[in-house]
């Protein structure tokens, strides 16, 4: 089926509102469990500005369309060993990222239809969508070339399903990644080739787990002389752990002019709402008359921004220029303190 077809099909399916104004509750018994209790306690007493009806559904372990992606994961409690198996595919238009997940075994089995961090859609079903075809491959890149975020290789688009499965694995992430890791020279981007039956085993056996492979296959009745490299992924998948989380990888530091290396402190939680209050991302820069100039700017992390405007009144500071601002008590608009780059 050609990449765009299932695009199509993955934003229309996200585009039914599937159980709009309903809660679906976890109802395993999991949602007892005194850590995911925990979690629920600690989300509303960190976001006390969660919607009352996304804070009621939390509190009874339910999600309902509207919610955020972080609500989701507070409500169900859905934990690393619970998410990491749920299948889904992700698209975008020219506006909007889609996605379209399966498996989400919470006492019933649901799909959850995002757009962009926001749920959509939540449909009861026992359908997985099946997993990507070099799903192999990718975990494989994550654990031996640090290689996270995996992209749809150019020219793929509008080919057949075996043509089209050629990816580009990456350090960085280029949709959600900020200008600045976009620019980096040290990205990396590599393509993601399918292994073979040998290159497969070969790596269960430098893990040790070639045995409970073999073992594997004789419970599945496969035969491994006749084993296709589909079949071998599979049972791999079937046993080989799942490689570190993203966020336990050690990030490289960034350095200021000197070499010295920046502390990213967060911006205070009152910025992110004026700036979702619809307010552009402004910096306040002080001018040659001794007055304020305030510049569009890009968010890059911490206390970092990308300066997106040529400056009137400023001076020492330039468009493109990766600046650290500050904020003072009660202030909502950050005050320029120095150029980084």
């Amino acid at each position: 089926m050609p990449v765009d077809i299932i695009s199509s099909e993955i934003i229309y399916e996200c585009l039914k509102e599937h159980g709009k104004g309903s809660r679906f509750s976890r109802t395993d018994g999991l949602q007892f469990e005194a850590r995911r209790a925990e979690l629920r306690r600690e989300y509303l007493e960190r976001h006390p500005e969660t919607a009352p009806e996304h804070r009621e559904a939390i509190l009874q372990a339910a999600v309902t369309p509207g919610m955020t992606k972080p609500e989701v994961t507070a409500a169900w409690g859905l934990l690393e060993e619970d998410t990491r198996t749920a299948f889904g595919h992700v698209t975008e238009d020219d506006h909007n990222a889609y996605a379209y997940f399966t498996g989400f075994a919470v006492g019933e089995s649901y799909a959850l239809c995002f757009k962009d961090d926001v749920v959509v859609a939540v449909r009861q079903t026992e359908e997985l969508v099946p997993p990507h075809e070099l799903e192999l491959e990718m975990r494989l890149a994550e654990e031996t070339r640090g290689l996270f975020y995996f992209f749809q290789s150019a020219g793929a688009v509008g080919l057949t399903n075996a043509e089209a499965v050629r990816l580009t694995g990456s350090d960085n992430d280029h949709y959600h990644g900020d200008w600045i890791q976009q620019q980096s020279p040290a990205s990396r981007d590599e393509e993601i080739v399918r292994w073979s039956v040998s290159e497969i085993e070969q790596h269960l056996k430098t893990k040790g787990l070639h045995p409970e492979y073999l073992a594997e296959l004789e419970r599945l009745g496969l035969e491994r002389e006749s084993l296709s490299v589909a079949e071998c992924a599979g049972v791999a998948l079937r046993i080989l752990p799942y490689p570190p989380l993203l966020e336990k990888v050690e990030q490289k530091p960034i350095l200021d002019v000197r070499g010295e290396p920046i502390t990213l402190r967060m911006p205070p939680e009152e910025w992110f709402w004026h700036v979702a209050d619809g307010r552009r991302r402004e910096v306040a820069f002080p001018t040659i008359d001794g007055r304020v100039e305030l510049l569009n700017v890009q968010w890059s992390k911490g206390r970092l921004f990308v300066l997106n405007q040529i400056p009137l009144l400023v001076n020492g500071v330039s468009q493109f220029d990766l600046i650290e601002a500050e904020w003072q008590d009660g202030e909502p608009i950050p005050r320029f303190k120095r150029v980084v780059t």
